[in-house]
């Protein structure tokens, strides 16, 4: 899983697929960047470079190319000149509340897609939802590091301690505390 949020991939996947029913004749991937190396949710057979979605995280700002052979940047590309033969390329930043962009949420398409802002907010607000279950994730991930660096904290306390949880059942207990009990 990239970055380490495995818990995310499900969401992934329903964003992107929200994601192409907004457009006509379209495909859908979350791109995150890191080190320059691209990851997609889906089509696992691109170029480990994606040049489009590095100008939508450097610039913070959504990249809508209507057609990529009429566009100088991308018309000479290889997903443009050869399979798939991508010709729109709708793209918007991932932001996170610490004001970085690690990825991109995209649609392609083998055909020219106009601009249109209603659809470009949809994708935005879409974008948006991918970058709160960013933060969710990781703090799911924090928060069970922060468990169970507690909890072998806890079992090698050389005192008599447990720790419970809301309904006072057992989490952690030291080992002091677990031999008073007999157990």
């Amino acid at each position: 899983a990239p970055f380490g949020l495995d818990l995310s991939l499900d969401v992934f996947d329903r964003a992107t697929r929200f994601a192409r029913g907004l457009f006509e004749d379209a495909d859908s991937t979350i791109v995150l960047v890191k080190d320059g190396v691209a990851w997609r949710s889906r089509f696992d057979n691109l170029p480990d470079k994606d040049p489009a979605a590095e100008e939508v995280i450097s610039t913070g700002r959504l990249l809508w190319i209507e057609d990529a052979l009429l566009d100088p940047r991308f018309a000479d590309g290889p997903l443009v000149t050869g399979p798939p033969y991508l010709r729109s390329y709708i793209a918007v930043p991932i932001k996170l509340a610490d004001g970085s962009t690690p990825g991109v949420l995209c649609v392609v398409s083998r055909v020219p897609q106009p601009f249109d802002r209603a659809q470009a907010d949809r994708l935005a607000s879409l974008a948006e939802f991918v970058a709160d279950e960013w933060v969710r994730a990781n703090a799911a991930k924090a928060l069970e590091t922060t468990r169970s660096t507690l909890e072998a904290l806890v079992a090698t306390m050389p005192t008599s301690l447990v720790m419970t949880d809301k309904n006072l059942g057992v989490i952690a207990a030291s080992s002091l505390w677990a031999r008073s009990l007999g157990v």
